[in-house]
């Protein structure tokens, strides 16, 4: 069983059972996959019982099915997913040894239909940098090469990491890449099929690169094909002029949402000269749009004097020209639960409790 995933293809097999607890089995043999090594499970069924469960006691992978199980055991795989999930996993350690010599590193990786991605150490990524890596791999899988493995004595291998391993499965993809990995992989680059760059995102630490390549890419296509098709019908817009009239739907929308701040402000302008202030608080019966609110603190804060509240409910403002206001919503955070935040002069929150609202009248007096 040591080489058991070195042929990604092999999705059946019959075998028989060794242990047993839990309506969760091990076998003699297994096709099936578990998470393991940044590949997410197999799915499929043992026995004619979909597979609802994976998981690894130790070298052991343990099955779960809904029914007790009696031998012989046959296996099947869900052979699609299988390649969705394998030729992502080889084009990762291909471009594991392109972003190396580029002193780039892959810091994380996600395979899952609808959003694959991995994680490089790298912001803003150009698209000159896309349509290279794009090129590169496409290169790649014309080329067709091997993908093979070696295995090696844990205790002999040279890194650290691997030296309480019984045996280290190594992965070689001709001069692009080699390292320790012990996941199904295509048998040559030519299987990953195609690799496309779907779209970049810059994240705390660098970017995220979504992709798509084998059937994942179809996959990928079939989802947003469907997608369109239902924007089209109800928005009632042939394809030839799909481009176009979401272009100036845009722009309406853009005019619109002006429209909309400009009487948003005229309103708010007409209700701080309605306010009334008792004892610096301003008490809003009616609720107001999160917009229209930040609107109103903005325009308030421009009439008073010194430290005021607006209270509306569950949210609320404190308005400080003494710059107090965020210590002013620390401590009223020490005693109730409050979302909020802003800036020394403004901050905005919430409460549930209303509870809130009587100790908030209390902190001017702190700064006065």
């Amino acid at each position: 069983m040591a080489h058991q995933y070195d042929d990604f293809t092999r999705n059946t097999c019959t075998t028989t059972i060794t242990d047993e607890h839990d309506g969760w089995y091990a076998f003699a043999d297994t096709v099936f996959y578990g998470e393991k090594g940044g590949m997410p499970d197999d799915e499929g069924t043992i026995n004619g019982q979909r597979v609802d469960g994976l998981k690894w006691e130790g070298d052991t992978l343990y099955h779960h099915v809904s029914e007790p199980l009696q031998n012989p055991i046959t296996m099947e795989i869900d052979m699609d997913l299988r390649y969705f999930h394998t030729a992502p996993q080889t084009a990762s350690h291909i471009l594991d040894g392109y972003y190396q010599k580029k002193g780039l590193l892959i810091t994380s990786l996600n395979v899952a239909k609808g959003h694959s991605y991995y994680d490089l150490n790298q912001k803003d990524i150009s698209p000159a940098d896309i349509q290279e890596v794009e090129a590169f791999m496409r290169e790649v899988i014309r080329q067709q090469i091997p993908v093979t493995y070696s295995y090696f004595p844990g205790k002999d291998y040279p890194n650290p990491a691997y030296q309480h391993l019984e045996e280290v499965r190594v992965v070689t993809i001709g001069d692009l890449n080699t390292q320790p990995c012990g996941t199904p992989h295509v048998h040559h680059t030519g299987e990953i099929g195609n690799f496309m760059i779907l779209r970049t995102e810059n994240t705390n630490k660098g970017s995220r690169v979504y992709y798509a390549c084998n059937i994942g890419t179809e996959w990928k296509l079939h989802a947003d094909e469907n997608v369109l098709q239902d924007v089209m019908h109800v928005l009632n817009i042939p394809r030839e002029e799909f481009a176009t009239k979401v272009a100036q739907m845009k722009k309406e929308l853009k005019e619109y949402k002006g429209q909309v701040q400009e009487l948003t402000r005229k309103m708010v302008e007409n209700q701080v000269e309605q306010l009334v202030c008792e004892d610096g608080v301003y008490t809003i019966e009616e609720q107001l749009s999160a917009d229209a609110f930040r609107m109103l603190c903005q325009q308030l804060f421009r009439k008073v004097q010194k430290c005021s509240l607006i209270l509306m409910g569950r949210e609320f403002a404190i308005l400080s020209p003494e710059k107090k206001a965020r210590d002013l919503l620390a401590t009223l955070s020490q005693q109730f639960e409050i979302q909020g935040g802003g800036s020394p002069t403004i901050v905005s929150g919430s409460c549930d409790d209303l509870a809130y609202q009587e100790e908030l009248k209390k902190l001017p007096a702190s700064i006065a």
